[in-house]
């Protein structure tokens, strides 16, 4: 790995750094992920909507998508899906807001029906835990 000094920081040449695409309808959103982003990473393309998204994917090929998983006409989870089923593994970051009913284990499972993320197992776990305990 390629080391360059800027700045007084170590930082890794940008042909060997990670490539991140960016993908939101906020657009003060994908200014201030941009920022926070691009001292560390590249970021090749920054997306507002998920067709973006996709085009981006296949021309850029990046080493992980971070998406926002409620746009406008297809969310993240949608996206996400329509990568997988084109074969594309690419990793995937769903930004998520507090404020959202829908429960992550039922965007988890709309994703990977057949292997839960442990994080959602073991809440599901203690939730199912909680519940027998108060009844």
């Amino acid at each position: 790995m390629k080391f360059r000094v800027l700045n007084g920081a170590a930082r890794r040449s940008a042909a060997s750094r990670t490539r991140i695409v960016v993908v939101d309808d906020h657009p003060i959103t994908l200014v201030g992920l941009n920022f926070l982003l691009a001292a560390d990473f590249t970021v090749p393309a920054r997306c507002v909507d998920a067709h973006e998204a996709l085009r981006a994917v296949r021309i850029y090929e990046p080493d992980v998508l971070i998406i926002d998983q409620d746009m406008p006409t297809i969310g993240g989870v949608d996206v996400l899906k329509q990568l997988r089923a084109a074969g594309d593994q690419t990793p995937v970051v769903l930004l998520a807001t507090a404020n959202n009913a829908q429960p992550m284990e039922d965007r988890v499972q709309a994703v990977r029906p057949e292997a839960p993320h442990p994080l959602c197992a073991r809440r599901s776990r203690r939730a199912a835990m909680a519940r027998r305990e108060r009844q």
